[in-house]
């Protein structure tokens, strides 16, 4: 959940859909007309297991900030 905020991008079964909310453990994601017609999210049951991925770049941003603490380790 750390990685997931709203607006952001979440990839769900290989679909890129954008984060419209956010709350504990849960997010919402909106679906156009279109895209429920071409993709099987629709058709999951409720608690069914999809693939998730998230933006990678706030892997990167995580990865740059651990690295920034093991520096401020090292002068201590």
């Amino acid at each position: 959940m750390r990685y997931i905020v709203v607006k952001g991008y979440i990839c769900l079964d290989g679909v890129s859909l954008t984060v419209t909310e956010r709350a504990g453990d849960r997010f919402g994601v909106a679906l156009v007309a279109y895209t429920q017609t071409m993709i099987t999210l629709p058709s999951k049951r409720l608690g069914a297991t999809v693939n998730i991925e998230v933006d990678v770049i706030a892997k990167y941003v995580e990865s740059l900030l651990e690295g920034r603490g093991e520096r401020d380790q090292e002068r201590v």
